[in-house]
C-alpha cells in the first residue's frame, strides 16, 4: 500500500529507523543521548558498488579499512545483508521507501519514481528533522537531476554529484572543480593510460589507471569535504538532522588518484577463476547475454589487466575509508557523536569478473551481499 501523507508519530519513527539499520552494514551501537526526550540525528554514509567482503574487519586480510573497521567495532554489523536489487537506482530505492523493487515498480537504473512514493527523508523532515545529501543521489520523480529535484524528494540541503559525463551540466562538484583545479579541462574519469603522452612515461610497474587529476579535487574527496561542511553547521542547531553522504566509488571506471593508486601495487590479489566461452554457456540464458554483451565481452581479461582493476578497486575504497574517517572525527569534534546514529552500507555490490562478469546486475552473491 503506497504511503500518502509524509506524517510520522513516534512508533514510525522509530520503526523507520529499525528497517534503516537492517538494510545496512553498520549501525552505531552506542548510542547514549544526555536528554532522553531529544532525537538523535542520523548520518547515512553509502558507498557505491562495494563489495561485502572489500572491508577489512569482514575478513579481508589485504584490503586497508582502519576506519570503517573502528566504526564496525563499536556497532553492529549486519553480515548477512542482501539488498533487493543488483543495480543503483532500483536498490536505492528500496533502501529509501523500504518496499520492495516490484512493489516501487523501478527495476533500472536512470528510470523515474512514481510520484506517489514518499521517501525516507520527507518522512523525517515531517518528524522535525533539517536534511541534506551530498554526493550520488540517482532518485528523482524526474529529469534532470536537479538540486530542485533532490529537494521535492525530502532533502533541504543539496550538493549533489551523479558521477556520469551526461549529468554534468547539473553537478556541483563539477561546478566546485572548475573554480579550482588548474587541470579543470580534463575530465575527471581520465587515468594516465587514456592519454598518450603520459601513457609513454608510465612505468611498467605503476598502476595505469592512476587518475590524471589530484586526490584534492576528486568527487570522493569532495564527498567527504562537504560532509564535513556541513555537519559543523548542522551541529549548530537545535534542530536534530539527516545527512545521506553518498559516495560515488568504488564504482567503475577504476581510476585512483595517488597515493591510494599505489597502496596494494606489491600485493598479488586472488583473483576469481577464469572462466571460458564453455563456462559461460552452461550458465541461464539471460546471465549468458549478461556475460556476452557488448563488442569485447570481458570474461577472458587478461589476468594482469585484471589485477591492476583490483588494486585501484582496492585503492578507491581505501580512499573512501580516509575520508569516513574524517568525517567521523568531525562529528566528535562538533560534540555530536553521541548522539549520532550512524549507518554506513553500499547499494550493491560488484561482480568484478566472477562467473566472468564485469559489474553487477546479476543475483549472484557477489553484486547483492552488502
Amino acid at each position: 500500500m503506497s504511503i500518502k501523507e509524509p506524517s510520522m508519530n513516534r512508533r514510525e519513527f522509530i520503526g523507520t529507523l529499525a528497517a534503516l539499520s537492517q538494510f545496512s552494514r553498520f549501525s552505531t551501537s552506542e548510542f547514549h543521548p544526555t536528554n532522553q526526550t531529544s532525537r538523535p540525528n542520523i548520518l547515512f554514509i553509502m558507498t557505491d558498488q562495494q563489495r561485502f567482503d572489500c572491508i577489512a574487519t569482514n575478513g579481508n586480510n589485504i584490503i586497508s579499512t582502519p576506519n570503517l573497521d573502528r566504526l564496525a567495532a563499536r556497532s553492529a554489523n549486519f553480515t548477512q545483508a542482501f539488498v533487493q536489487a543488483p543495480v543503483c537506482t532500483p536498490s536505492r530505492a528500496c533502501y529509501f521507501t523500504g518496499r520492495y523493487a516490484h512493489a516501487h515498480r523501478n527495476r533500472v537504473n536512470y528510470t523515474l519514481l512514481d510520484r506517489s512514493e514518499i521517501l525516507l527523508p520527507a518522512r523525517l523532515q515531517s518528524a522535525g528533522y533539517r536534511t541534506a545529501m551530498i554526493g550520488k543521489l540517482h532518485l528523482d520523480y524526474k529529469y534532470p537531476p536537479t538540486a530542485n529535484e533532490a529537494k521535492r524528494v525530502g532533502f533541504d540541503i543539496v550538493e549533489r554529484h551523479c558521477g556520469v559525463q551526461f549529468t554534468d551540466e547539473w553537478s556541483d562538484y563539477v561546478k566546485w572543480r572548475n573554480q579550482r583545479d588548474p587541470m579543470k579541462d580534463i575530465y575527471y574519469r581520465r587515468t594516465v593510460q587514456s592519454i598518450a603522452e603520459l601513457r609513454k612515461n608510465l612505468s611498467p610497474d605503476a598502476n595505469p589507471n592512476r587518475a590524471v587529476i589530484d586526490d584534492q579535487f576528486t568527487d570522493t574527496t569532495w564527498t567527504g569535504l562537504r560532509t564535513r561542511y556541513w555537519i559543523e553547521r548542522l551541529a549548530k542547531s537545535e534542530q536534530p538532522f539527516f545527512l545521506f553522504c553518498s559516495f560515488w566509488k568504488p564504482n567503475g571506471p577504476h581510476e585512483v588518484p595517488v597515493p591510494f593508486d599505489g597502496m596494494y601495487n606489491d600485493i598479488q590479489i586472488p583473483l576469481p577463476k577464469q572462466v571460458t566461452l564453455e563456462d559461460i554457456r552452461r550458465l541461464p540464458l539471460p546471465v549468458q547475454k549478461l556475460a556476452l554483451r557488448g563488442k569485447r565481452p570481458p570474461y577472458d581479461m587478461d589476468r594482469e589487466r585484471l589485477q591492476w582493476i583490483y588494486r585501484s578497486y582496492y585503492g578507491a575504497v581505501s580512499h573512501i575509508d580516509r575520508e569516513i574517517g574524517l568525517i567521523l572525527d568531525t562529528l566528535k569534534q562538533a560534540e555530536q557523536a553521541d548522539n549520532t546514529i550512524i549507518v554506513f552500507c553500499s547499494d550493491h555490490g560488484d561482480q568484478l569478473l566472477e562467473h566472468g562478469i564485469m559489474g553487477k546486475n546479476v543475483f549472484f552473491e557477489a553484486s547483492v551481499h552488502v
